[in-house]
């Protein structure tokens, strides 16, 4: 196979295309030269489908969300966990700052303020508890809790939404929460205290979910952001301010990487889901369960219990099947 290097020049093609006449007479030509010299070496570079190309930024995301993980498990130790939340979301805002203030003060202006505000205090929720389970926690056992929402939102769906929950789901939910139980064998009441922390993040996150498919309608994403940051920094700045521990540089800069590893993951996540179809990437997001067993393993000298494997396995088989049927409806549907 020649290299690019070894191509003919548009002169030289020109050339030999119309017998001796010189390139600079027929211009036109040149064009459609080049435009068929494209054609001809364009098979070397096979289109890439947009749901691999989506699955590639949406596992790039997976690994941005576990180093931040990691990093919150790191700084946790002595820093406190509502100052670590504190320094995230600042330096989140100071990212995603510019492009809010294109659209300020519109940005504000929203129906159901309180709905926001509502969604705000549950995702602080979910942060608290997720978070306060990462760091006392083997992370292993704190991610794979993490996926019990997947069951909180069907259950949330049928009872709040009002949404038809078909007699398979409820089968795989049920299963879903026996492997919830699975996992909830841990030794040591520090442990089991923790893992019902684990589980509660879970419920606020369901519930931030739940909300956010009302609160989404009229409002822009930017809007639901915006709302999101404001309630979480006034929830913890008393807090933060109370119980602040002075990092030193390098607890700093893991700080900051925390929210930059953050922001880039949910940038990612969002550029994911915008090119690729959703039932093709979600299973993708049990990469996070590989990605920090591993971490686990090798930064904190985790060991793996048989329990929480076991009841892993249970839950992603259930929370898989229900995308997978999640997807097939919506093939009918179309």
């Amino acid at each position: 196979m020649p290299s690019l290097d070894s191509r003919p020049s548009d002169a030289a093609e020109m050339q030999n295309a119309n017998d001796g006449e010189t390139p600079a007479t027929t211009p036109d030509k040149v064009a459609e030269l080049r435009s068929k010299r494209h054609a001809a070496w364009s098979w070397k570079r096979p289109a890439v489908s947009e749901n691999l190309l989506a699955s590639l930024i949406l596992l790039a995301a997976m690994t941005s969300f576990t180093a931040m993980t990691v990093l919150i498990k790191i700084a946790g130790q002595r820093i406190p966990l509502v100052e670590i939340l504190t320094i995230r979301q600042l330096v989140m805002q100071a990212l995603i700052v510019p492009f809010v203030m294109t659209d300020f003060p519109a940005v504000l202006r929203t129906p159901r303020p309180m709905l926001q505000i509502t969604r705000g205090l549950f995702q602080l929720g979910a942060m608290v508890f997720s978070f306060a389970a990462v760091i006392h926690l083997p992370l292993a056992l704190a991610m794979a809790l993490s996926f019990s929402y997947a069951i909180f939102v069907t259950v949330g769906a049928s009872r709040f939404l009002k949404e038809r929950v078909g007699r398979a789901r409820w089968i795989t939910t049920i299963i879903g929460i026996i492997g919830v139980f699975v996992m909830l064998r841990p030794t040591g009441s520090t442990s089991l205290l923790y893992s019902v922390v684990a589980l509660l993040g879970a419920v606020c996150s369901a519930a931030s979910a739940l909300s956010l498919r009302v609160a989404s309608g009229p409002d822009r994403a930017t809007t639901i952001l915006t709302y999101q940051a404001m309630v979480l920094l006034a929830a913890l700045a008393v807090p933060t301010a109370f119980f602040w521990v002075t990092p030193t540089f390098s607890e700093l800069l893991v700080l900051l990487l925390v929210g930059v590893s953050g922001t880039l993951g949910q940038w990612l996540l969002t550029v994911a889901y915008q090119k690729g179809q959703a039932a093709a990437l979600a299973p993708l997001d049990f990469v996070r369960l590989l990605l920090t067993t591993i971490c686990g393993l090798v930064f904190f000298d985790e060991s793996l219990e048989v329990e929480v494997m076991i009841g892993a396995l249970i839950l992603i088989g259930a929370t898989a099947y229900t995308f997978r049927t999640n997807a097939r409806l919506a093939s009918v549907l179309r």
